[in-house]
């Protein structure tokens, strides 16, 4: 049983047969419904962000109107009072001239987990319920 907030790593082995009682909360650190460890990485993004805003001499106000933001938006992403979705944040590092990229990082546990559990027990296309879990022909290229 993995947690429920998003980000967090946390997950509790139970055996299938004998589920027993509800299990304690987890007591690895949460913020609101996120992990803390994916909590603390959005928010350290944010003030990536209001640095760069400031260090351009632009207000809350002139970011809102450049990226076609609605009044007062970036106001409530920059106090936390709402988080930004993927689209939201590229926007807004794109209206300060910068890009979100990604960079190699190691595999959280959680993720070895899932790869363990796939390797042993390899995806049969015929009890593919979800389109999500039919193979696919994506892939990712490292060339700009």
């Amino acid at each position: 049983m993995q947690c429920a907030k998003q980000g967090c790593p946390g997950v509790l082995s139970l055996p299938i047969d004998n589920l027993g009682p509800t299990p304690a909360t987890y007591d690895l650190p949460h913020v609101g419904q996120y992990g803390a460890p994916a909590y603390n990485q959005y928010k350290a993004l944010v003030a990536q962000l209001v640095r760069k805003r400031r260090a351009l001499g632009m207000s809350q106000e002139d970011i809102n109107a450049a990226a076609g933001m609605a009044e007062a938006h970036l106001n409530k992403l920059e106090s936390f009072a709402r988080t930004a979705q993927f689209s939201t944040m590229q926007l807004w590092a794109e209206t300060l001239g910068l890009a979100i990229t990604l960079a190699p990082s190691s595999i959280p546990a959680a993720t070895a987990r899932a790869i363990e559990t796939r390797v042993a027990q390899p995806l049969c296309e015929a009890k593919s319920h979800y389109k999500h879990d039919a193979p696919t022909a994506l892939q990712l290229s490292h060339d700009r």
